[in-house]
């Protein structure tokens, strides 16, 4: 049976139609399309969000070889549910754990998935005006034109670039010296003291009124 569909009868009653509905299917791609027909497929992604949720916590203390490969089951069937999107939700939230020592909760999943979506570029619209929507266009529309943006204008000998470069004004030898030498504890204070009130100067995250 489908990883998927051991999850849905785990987290379902046994005499719920969906249920019944969701085991008569035979690969996720007949599992999505029910689900896609199912008016209440959210309730089932909320249910797998909360197992996965109790799994992540169950298997941070106690280490359980079986816990932890229940949750890597319960994780690849709402990855599958969700798509791509909630494969980089689970990344992010992840990382999350690690850096900010935070179990994965439900609140930053949902979160990321929301983020995650937001990140992704639906549509580019092209130079002709045609409307670009495939993925991979969309990728490589995307990089040609920051390519073409980026790139130098300028041709080996041209007359145009010496003559803009005689005339732009050129910083002095002693303004160079200035520049480069160590800032002066009167500099730093001033810059501190310039900034806005409840700002940190450094990434200690100490204000600059401390």
């Amino acid at each position: 049976m489908d990883p998927l569909c051991e999850c849905i009868r785990d987290c379902t009653d046994s005499g719920d139609v969906l249920l019944r509905r969701l085991l008569e299917a035979h690969s996720l791609e007949d599992v999505w399309r029910t689900l896609q027909d199912f008016p209440d497929r959210a309730r089932l992604v909320k249910e797998l969000e909360t197992t996965v949720v109790e799994l992540q916590r169950l298997a941070v203390s106690t280490g359980e070889r079986g816990c932890l490969q229940s949750l890597k089951a319960q994780k690849s069937a709402l990855a599958s549910l969700l798509g791509t999107a909630a494969q980089g939700a689970l990344v992010r939230s992840r990382h999350m754990d690690l850096t900010q020592m935070d179990v994965l909760s439900q609140f930053f999943f949902s979160l990321e998935v929301k983020n995650g979506q937001k990140r992704i570029i639906q549509s580019l619209r092209s130079d002709i005006g045609r409307l670009i929507t495939d993925s991979a266009e969309v990728r490589s529309f995307a990089a040609g034109f920051y390519e073409h943006l980026f790139s130098s204008e300028l041709r080996p000998g041209s007359v145009m670039g010496g003559r803009f470069g005689d005339v732009l004004p050129q910083v002095s030898d002693e303004d160079n010296k200035k520049l480069e030498a160590p800032l002066t504890l009167a500099e730093l204070g001033s810059a501190v003291g310039s900034l806005k009130p409840g700002r940190a100067p450094g990434i200690d995250g100490l204000l600059a009124d401390f």
